[in-house]
């Protein structure tokens, strides 16, 4: 656990020491650091730190005896991971070059969105190690690359060119299936996020939660794979830190439309239109409403988690998007000393949040305890 926190110290003591959200060339070299240190963390861990690592981790050595044409029906993986499998094995049958080769991936395009996109790098890359996102990842290898490789299509998003963006998410859904509900996020980019909007996400939230059997129902009917949730047995060992989910999604929630609402207008504007208005320009991207979109998607799928444990493959497309939500409505603070005391009040409670789960459900994500490769 003390590697962690050595992550979470150089995060904000450099981060703050060098003031990289305001010196360009600082923050290229704060971020290559801060991707290189989650880096060699991640990529030199041994198979035992992840709950899932082991199961990719011999799975890599089965790969390697499995021909191309079989490898769809002699290993219910998706066929994207399966062939990088079977290409890293001609490099080396050593079952670490896979944790390597995902690992510097993976955090390579977070590293990349952050730096691309956050209104406060120093923020999203703490919100990316507290709110749980790295520890996650050290464990689901699959979706993780899936999210990873959809990172680079949300350029795409913002450009609004629709048909590229289609092309990542069907490349994500070669490695994790559920990356197809990604294409909700097309919807986001084109619709404004208007005051009904957020009436409509508190009603739909509670009636979904009403129907979570029904919900689940239909879940297993798109990903058949999924049918072993329909018995609802993950729900006990999950249902601590999904509730403890739900609150940290609820608080963002509240937190980015209590910075965000004070801008609605009455005339049936957006509720981002005030600060940013819209352009005629058909490639505009309006990212306030983009990110209103998101939260509410990952408010609604944080409650039906606690009743159905299989959302915990729907939530993260739209969940990851609060290391650029929180930032963003931080931003919106235009007085600098509450800024500072809500910045500090974030970084106490998410570092709380991550806290808890940690000691209180370590094998939610297998990360602790630590320990290194050893060949």
């Amino acid at each position: 656990m003390l590697i962690y926190i050595a992550l979470i110290f150089n995060i904000l003591f450099f981060g703050i020491l060098f003031n990289v959200n305001h010196k360009r060339r600082i923050k290229k070299i704060y971020t290559i650091f801060i991707f290189l240190s989650m880096s060699i963390v991640t990529a030199l861990r041994s198979p035992m730190v992840g709950a899932d690592t082991m199961q990719y981790y011999n799975s890599f050595l089965m790969i390697k005896n499995i021909e191309y044409n079989q490898l769809s029906s002699a290993i219910h993986y998706e066929l994207g991971f399966s062939v990088l499998c079977k290409l890293l094995n001609y490099i080396t049958p050593n079952p670490q070059i896979l944790i390597v080769i995902t690992s510097v991936f993976i955090i390579f395009s977070f590293t990349r969105f952050i730096y691309m996109n956050s209104a406060n790098i120093v923020m999203s890359f703490f919100i990316f190690i507290s709110l749980n996102y790295y520890f996650s990842y050290m464990n689901i290898m699959r979706q993780a690359l899936a999210i990873a490789i959809l990172l680079f299509g949300y350029e795409y998003l913002k450009r609004k060119k629709y048909v590229k963006y289609c092309l990542v998410v069907y490349l994500a859904s070669q490695f994790h299936l559920s990356a197809s509900i990604a294409i909700v996020l097309i919807i986001f980019s084109i619709c404004k996020f208007k005051k009904k909007s957020l009436i409509i996400s508190l009603i739909i939230a509670p009636i979904f939660f009403l129907m979570d059997r029904k919900i689940l129902q239909i879940g297993v009917n798109v990903f058949p794979q999924y049918t072993v949730y329909i018995d609802g047995q993950y729900d006990v060992s999950n249902y601590f830190g999904s509730v403890f989910l739900m609150i940290i999604s609820l608080s963002i929630f509240v937190f980015v439309f209590i910075n965000f609402l004070k801008y609605t207008v009455q005339n049936g504007k957006t509720i981002s239109e005030v600060i940013y208005p819209y352009k005629n320009s058909s490639t505009y991207f309006n990212e306030i409403s983009f990110l209103q979109f998101c939260a509410s998607a990952d408010f609604i799928c944080s409650i039906l988690v606690i009743q159905i444990s299989f959302l915990n493959r729907i939530a993260p497309y739209f969940s990851i998007f609060a290391i650029l939500t929180i930032p963003k409505a931080l931003e919106e603070i235009k007085n600098f000393n509450t800024k500072k005391i809500v910045s500090l009040a974030i970084i106490l409670i998410t570092l709380l949040y991550w806290i808890i789960i940690t000691l209180a459900r370590p094998e939610w994500y297998g990360a602790v305890p630590y320990s290194i490769f050893i060949n």
